[in-house]
């Protein structure tokens, strides 16, 4: 049995001559503590969803990739990140999560659950590949409400490679794509205010 999510994974990860199962009727934000910056979110909720089921409570995740079809458990358990050096990628802002084992018994992960095997369900299961069961709920560190301001521009791939990495600590976020056979990239540069921000 694997869980199956938006098939975004490069690779046949949910491929399986068994069961595949689909968490899309696992949606929604089943908790949050705006005042500890953390949630609770159904295992199959999109990434694309999850930004207006925060904004009302005046919190956002901190930090996501480019692209948003995901699920949150898929985009947690393939290491899906985003960019900036002072961010962490989904994995890290995982606080514990509901995992349904092989056996069908259901686990609570937490780094200090007083059982071993949910602590340990905890630390090898947030990029498990879903090798160790189905994650149908998880708690996650958040972010105050903030808007980004983005700046994307075409540059020479000589002058991007000279000095990126002043420019990673200069940014909050910043990323490049180069296309082969060019020596142009195109640069996109993110910087963070608050939800308020005009």
């Amino acid at each position: 049995m694997r869980a199956v999510g938006a098939g975004h994974s490069f690779t046949a990860l949910a491929a399986t001559d068994g069961v595949l199962v689909n968490l899309d009727c696992m949606q929604g934000l089943v908790g949050v503590d705006p005042a500890a910056r953390r949630v609770t979110l159904a295992g199959g909720t999109r990434l694309r969803n999850i930004p207006n089921l925060l904004r009302p409570h005046g919190v956002a995740l901190p930090n996501q990739g480019d692209v948003d079809p995901q699920s949150i458990t898929g985009a947690i358990n393939t290491g899906t990140h985003g960019t900036g050096v002072g961010y962490t990628g989904f994995a890290g802002l995982v606080r514990g999560f509901r995992i349904a084992l092989a056996s069908g018994e259901i686990r609570q992960a937490h780094p200090d659950a007083p059982d071993k095997l949910d602590r340990e369900l905890f630390h090898y299961g947030r990029i498990g590949l879903g090798a160790l069961g189905i994650v149908t709920q998880v708690d996650m560190d958040v972010a105050p409400s903030f808007v980004l301001a983005a700046r994307e521009h075409a540059e020479p791939v000589a002058d991007i490679t000279r000095n990126f990495p002043n420019r990673v600590h200069a940014a909050d976020h910043v990323e490049f794509y180069w296309f082969p056979g060019t020596d142009v990239a195109h640069v996109k540069t993110n910087t963070r205010h608050p939800a308020d921000h005009p």
